[in-house]
């Protein structure tokens, strides 16, 4: 909601959830695309050809969800460019500011959104927000480790909460 309807909001939370547009298939039966990126962070709507000699015999790309199953393929690896996370989010609406804050808590044992979207997700809003990925500062919250990423009047747009040891679900205290 926070990137399709970015004017809507002034801000939200991301809880052990995954980056905007990194899954985009509705089946209820077999979610091959939602699997492979909740344990993957790889979106299966950008999959590479990625193996030696250009892809698959024949040509082509790898099918979707192939890397919920294999998941140390060549092509596999989630992308690390911040800017195309970004634009999953610049995409999914054609607005063009200001984009609401987000904080974004994961667990750090989650065994079935893997952690590695939180840090996808933190690429994908400083991007969006025009901040560099590196945080602005380091704390904690009652022991768990923080991020801060500020935009350059010193507004805090983008945070990230690791809660270390929790596995899959919502910190409540």
């Amino acid at each position: 909601m926070l990137a399709t309807y970015p004017e809507v909001f002034a801000g939200g939370g991301i809880v052990a959830g995954l980056p905007y547009g990194c899954a985009n298939d509705t089946s209820p039966v077999l979610p091959t695309q939602a699997l492979q990126c909740m344990n993957t962070g790889q979106p299966s709507g950008s999959l590479p050809t990625g193996l030696p000699g250009g892809g698959l015999p024949g040509g082509g790309s790898l099918p979707p969800g192939v890397c919920v199953f294999f998941p140390l393929l060549p092509g596999c690896e989630p992308p690390t460019d911040a800017a195309e996370w970004g634009e999953f989010v610049r995409r999914a609406s054609g607005h063009a500011g200001p984009f609401p804050r987000v904080s974004i808590w994961h667990g750090s044992a989650d065994r079935v959104v893997h952690p590695a979207n939180a840090d996808h997700g933190v690429l994908q809003w400083t991007d969006v927000h025009g901040v560099g990925p590196e945080p602005s500062a380091r704390d904690t919250v009652k022991g768990q480790p923080r991020q801060l990423f500020r935009d350059a009047g010193g507004r805090v747009v983008v945070e990230s909460i690791r809660v270390a040891g929790m596995g899959h679900g919502v910190p409540v205290d």
